[in-house]
């Protein structure tokens, strides 16, 4: 017979409890070993049936979200495709326009369904297809990719180590430090200063992005690695974002065992910074 979720996460959460009155009636009283299970089990209550509301909750979140981002650019594009349908006479320049502004929108709308796929791609990458790859080489490599994209931009590389391998999919890490770079000439009112930083410290690899760009207000600061946040909506908006960047980002250090994190000043730029745990 199949088990149900909730039918497993009923049994785990009462075996638990089970198994800590066992403990405790080795150390206290019977009688407080009693209480103590009534108590576990009544928190195991609680949690079975929390979880799957709070799951659900989430769950119907993302589906607004997404209904949200594509209401948008559907409206968009029905409003251009009416224009053209009750005016076939449009001059040229003002057709091409029109037609041009609904396929920028097109786009937007392709790279969020392709952000949101490969969210789910991330989920499913398991440690096992893991592989050595040199942070050092690959944020050189990153460096050299973002300037001959972005030729006026200044970006530099600075750390004291050879090499620092880290186990990782080289293709997602480098997907996570390119949109990192990205975002900092995106970002920046005039020609773009940024400065990767790599060091080893303790038994960790903290591996820094930095900018001298507009910043980040406090307020937005907590969210900017949600889904679908866009810390300044109208620069995302006009560079194409979908607001998922920084979050596949995010999910992407996260898989491989790291953590990120972001400091910020209005009007002087910002820093993120990854701390992976130390391949050797």
């Amino acid at each position: 017979m199949m088990l149900s979720t909730k039918q497993k996460l009923v049994i785990s959460q009462c075996l638990l409890a089970l198994l800590l009155f066992a403990i405790a009636c080795l150390f206290f009283p019977y009688s407080t070993a009693l209480l103590a299970l009534v108590l576990m089990l009544i928190l195991a209550g609680i949690n079975i049936v929390l979880i799957p509301r709070l799951l659900q909750t989430k769950r119907q979140d993302f589906i607004a979200n997404v209904a949200h981002e594509l209401r948008s650019p559907i409206t968009i594009i029905r409003g251009f495709a009416e224009t053209l349908q009750d005016n076939p006479d449009l001059p040229k320049e003002q057709f091409l326009e029109i037609t041009g502004k609904i396929v920028r929108t097109c786009l937007r709308m392709d790279r969020l369904a392709r952000g949101l796929i490969l969210l789910s791609d991330i989920e499913r990458i398991t440690p096992a297809k893991f592989q050595k790859v040199d942070l050092v080489a690959l944020a050189a490599q990153c460096i050299e990719q973002l300037l001959a994209i972005h030729p006026k931009a200044h970006a530099i590389l600075k750390t004291d180590l050879k090499t620092a391998p880290v186990a990782a999919e080289k293709d997602l890490l480098e997907m996570a430090l390119m949109n990192l770079l990205e975002n900092g000439v995106k970002y920046s009112a005039g020609n773009a200063n940024i400065e990767v930083k790599i060091e080893k410290k303790g038994d960790a690899l903290h591996c820094s992005v930095s900018d001298h760009g507009m910043g980040i207000s406090p307020s937005d600061l907590p969210h900017i690695f949600d889904r679908f946040y866009a810390a300044d909506k109208a620069q995302s908006r006009k560079a194409g974002g979908a607001g998922l960047g920084l979050s596949i980002v995010k999910n992407i250090v996260e898989k491989h065992g790291g953590k990120i994190s972001a400091s910020s000043q209005l009007g002087k730029g910002s820093l993120f910074t990854i701390v992976f745990p130390d391949s050797h």
